[in-house]
C-alpha cells in the first residue's frame, strides 16, 4: 500500500485555544512495508494497528520523528491510480465549514443584564418593584442593534434559510 502521512497539532501563537488544530501532509506517497496486525484461526475481531513501518529516506525518517513528538500522526491511503505528489496546504478547523453555525450558552447567568448597558436592560418600572419582562433570546446566530438606548435583537437566517 501507499499511504500519506498526515500531521495534527496545535496551532502555535499566544491567542490559539486548546482546540485550534491544524493538519499537514508531512510526506507523500509512501510505501508501507508492514503493520503490526496479527492474525489466526481463533481472532475474529478486527484489530487497529498501532505501529506501520515505512519505506522513507533519512529526511523523511526526520520529518517522522519531530512530528511524532509535536501531535498525532495519521496514515491515508492513496489512490492506486493517482500517484502524482505536489503541492500541498495546511487545513484549519475553518476548512471543513459549518462556521456559521454557533450554539450560545443556556445558562441562567445569562438571563442577568450586563452591569455596562444599564438602560438597555431595565430592571424596573416606575419604582413599583415590578421588573420589565426581557424578551426572548434567539437560540442561533443573532444581530444586536443599539439605536440610543434601545436594543433590538435580530434573528440572523443561515445560508439557504436553514
Amino acid at each position: 500500500d501507499v499511504v500519506d502521512v498526515l500531521l495534527t497539532r496545535q496551532i502555535p501563537g499566544d491567542g490559539a485555544k486548546g482546540d485550534d488544530k491544524m493538519t499537514t501532509i508531512i510526506l507523500e506517497n509512501v510505501q508501507v512495508l508492514a503493520v503490526d496486525l496479527r492474525s489466526g484461526e481463533k481472532s475474529t475481531e478486527p484489530e487497529v494497528g498501532k505501529t506501520a513501518t515505512l519505506q522513507v529516506d533519512q529526511y523523511g525518517a526526520q520529518k517522522l520523528t519531530l512530528a511524532r513528538q509535536l501531535g498525532s500522526l495519521t496514515l491515508a491511503l492513496r489512490n492506486v491510480e493517482n500517484q502524482i505528489t505536489g503541492p500541498t496546504s495546511t487545513v484549519t478547523a475553518s476548512d471543513l465549514g459549518g462556521g456559521g453555525i454557533y450554539i450560545a450558552d443556556r445558562s441562567p447567568s445569562l438571563a442577568a443584564a450586563p452591569a455596562s448597558y444599564p438602560a438597555a436592560y431595565p430592571q424596573q418600572q416606575g419604582g413599583t418593584g415590578a421588573t420589565t419582562p426581557r424578551p426572548r433570546r434567539p437560540s442561533g446566530p443573532s444581530m444586536t442593534v443599539f439605536r440610543g438606548t434601545e436594543r433590538g435583537e435580530y434573528e440572523v437566517k443561515r445560508y439557504g434559510g436553514y
